[in-house]
């Protein structure tokens, strides 16, 4: 193997590490970007709620979602935290909401 080859290998190795290196930083701020994405919705939908219960339980919902996508593949820190928490906060939300008006439908259907 002349010289030259193994300087084009070392190149490639090397350009292989750094593509690696940028993919993973790339997914990092992604999944930083949904957590957060999903504490502003989590907010919104506690917001909503207070308005319109429907749209609070989609937004909640879509919050949830954002959220899982978010810490998808982190195993520890503060944004993998700060993810589960706005989850927490969302599905509350959802159940309370959700089996406020499930009672209430029922009940009045039941009463009539």
């Amino acid at each position: 193997m002349s010289e030259t080859e193994k300087q084009d290998i070392q190149t490639a190795a090397t350009t292989a590490q750094t593509a690696a290196v940028v993919a993973g930083a790339s997914r990092s701020r992604r999944s930083s970007m949904l957590v957060w994405g999903s504490v502003i919705l989590t907010l919104v939908s506690w917001i909503t709620a207070a308005l319109n219960p429907w749209v609070g339980v989609v937004v909640a919902a879509a919050a949830v979602t954002a959220g899982a996508f978010g810490i998808k593949g982190r195993n520890r820190g503060a944004m993998r935290n700060l993810g589960i928490t706005s989850i927490i906060a969302a599905s509350v939300l959802l159940v309370v909401i959700v089996s406020f008006l499930i009672v209430i439908y029922f009940g009045l259907q039941a009463a009539a």
